[in-house]
């Protein structure tokens, strides 16, 4: 991820602003949040929120924005500020799914009850009510292309930039929160590229009283601290007493002019302190402790670091102390130790924080927007769901109405087929038959050998006329001089015009009635004759 986007987000950028004192806890600043650091101390933190100040920047194309404005000019006041919240149990519910570290899940546990009931705003974008509903702020809610950057631009960064700090080739805890991140030592994992926030550089982003706060050491913690060293270097007996000795001439507990060696230059910068100190851990409690003021100024703190890191770095081999000045160098390096230890515990608590807030960020963004389109499906999705429903109804009712009118046309086409082909059957039969009657012996076919040879010729002229569907012009002349003196009335005409179609249809089958009948009876005579023969 490139610097000047993790800049953008404002990841790195917060400070440290005030110390927290027992009984005493100041009112807090918007966008401030308590960073505990250990027991002892507890240091006001502000945030810096790029998402507000750079909101109005659109990087998306056009037409997405012009898709979210038309959702979101279809809800009025009331169901854009329903649409723009979410409970904190729906909000938790897709926290494992989301954060795969067990360590941030804590954390933002942790910090939503912190900012549920804290009452100043630790965002400008969203914000938590006393009852556990987080909410989009009013200020988004109002514009909407403040609204679609917060959802479609901001959130896609704010993921990659956790997606960065997720240590996921061994487990599935982030680099902050893995183990070797909680104490200083020289194995440490590799942060990413654009992570170059030191411990100086947090060193840089306190106030004043910060500084004098964390430079102050207690004389106990001290303590516990030269009695590793001492065991890990293998000091002998007299070495250690020279070293605590010269521990106690910085003290004031001993006084420096009796001891020979002794060399105040070596503890410029170093001043013992007697007055009461008071713990948060400890409520109403007046018991003074002792404890060492470390210069303040960035020159001399980025000395003891080096001094830390160079015998960090360095081998656990064997060590003396023989005289007083060499011991007071090894008092030194027992204290730029518990100095380095207690800046990296503010430099890690910091970053860890800071990741905290923007994961929280993250988190209330994106279930809030998965909630923002959860509304605009339920709002005017239903009707978009039912007018496809009803799409898809009439389409497969259009398809099978397309499937059974070709089912019925491909039915009459081979019904119309098979008529055709008997058709074509029966045509060839009778053309075969006039065929045979035409080769034949007209008087051994045709006429029977009763019936008279006179007779033959009227036979044969029947026989045709019925093949060939004709009227017989003597018949019809013998009626026509007898209808014409009975003239028909208007009423017989209209009866008679309509009943023609039945009458058409039984004289054809008359007609074919008569025809095949008589080529029965001519076929018959024909087989007897020459039975006979």
């Amino acid at each position: 991820m490139a610097q000047a986007e993790v800049d953008a987000i404002g990841f790195e950028k917060a400070c440290l602003v005030g110390v927290i004192h027992e009984n005493h806890y100041p009112k807090l600043k918007p966008l401030q949040m308590p960073l505990y650091i250990d027991d002892s101390l507890v240091m006001v933190m502000q945030f810096e929120d790029h998402v507000f100040k750079k909101s109005f920047l659109i990087d998306k194309p056009k037409t997405d924005y012009n898709d979210f404005a038309k959702k979101y000019h279809s809800l009025d006041r009331e169901e854009l500020e329903e649409a723009c919240a979410i409970q904190d149990k729906d909000l938790f519910l897709s926290l494992p799914q989301l954060i795969g570290c067990v360590g941030c899940r804590r954390s933002v546990e942790h910090l939503f009850q912190q900012v549920k009931t804290l009452h100043n705003a630790v965002y400008e974008s969203i914000s938590v009510s006393s009852s556990g509903i987080m909410t989009i702020s009013q200020s988004f809610i109002d514009n909407p292309k403040k609204l679609f950057h917060l959802f479609y631009c901001v959130r896609p960064k704010l993921y990659e930039l956790l997606e960065t700090l997720m240590n996921s080739k061994k487990n599935k805890r982030c680099i902050f929160h893995s183990l070797k991140m909680q104490k200083p030592n020289e194995n440490k994992p590799t942060l990413p590229r654009w992570c170059h926030c030191s411990i100086m550089d947090v060193w840089d982003r306190m106030c004043p009283e910060c500084h004098e706060e964390v430079a102050t050491l207690q004389c106990d913690d001290i303590l516990r601290t030269m009695d590793q060293y001492l065991e890990k270097h293998r000091f002998c007996i007299d070495c250690k007493s020279k070293v605590q000795k010269a521990f106690h001439i910085l003290t004031g507990e001993v006084e420096c002019k009796t001891e020979m060696g002794f060399c105040p230059a070596i503890y410029e910068g170093l001043t013992s302190c007697n007055t009461p100190k008071m713990k948060t851990t400890e409520p109403e409690s007046t018991k003074p402790s002792k404890h060492i003021h470390i210069c303040c100024e960035r020159s001399y703190i980025v000395h003891m670091l080096t001094q830390a890191d160079t015998e960090m770095i360095g081998t656990s081999k064997e060590r003396h102390a023989k005289t007083i000045d060499i011991a007071q160098q090894e008092v030194c390096t027992c204290l730029a130790l518990h100095l380095q230890q207690r800046l990296h515990r503010v430099w890690h608590q910091k970053l860890t924080y800071e990741q905290t807030w923007l994961t929280l960020l993250y988190l209330g963004i994106e279930a809030i927007r998965q909630n923002f389109e959860m509304y605009i499906e339920e709002k005017i999705g239903i009707g978009r769901m039912e007018a496809l429903c009803e799409e898809l109804e009439q389409a497969e009712k259009d398809k099978e109405l397309k499937l059974q009118k070709k089912r019925m046309r491909r039915k009459r086409q081979k019904k119309k087929k098979e008529q055709k082909h008997i058709g074509v059957e029966e045509n060839s039969q009778t053309l075969t038959q006039n065929d045979e009657l035409s080769n034949s012996e007209p008087k051994k076919l045709l006429v029977p050998p009763n019936i008279p040879s006179c007779d033959s010729k009227f036979h044969l002229c029947l026989l045709d006329m019925l093949n060939n569907q004709r009227e017989c012009n003597c018949s019809t002349d013998a009626r026509s001089d007898e209808e014409s003196s009975n003239e028909l009335t208007k009423e017989e005409i209209l009866e008679f015009e309509r009943n023609r179609p039945q009458i058409d249809m039984q004289r054809i089958r008359l007609r074919e009635q008569i025809r095949q009948d008589f080529e029965n009876f001519c076929n018959m005579g024909s087989t007897n004759g020459s039975v006979q023969e």
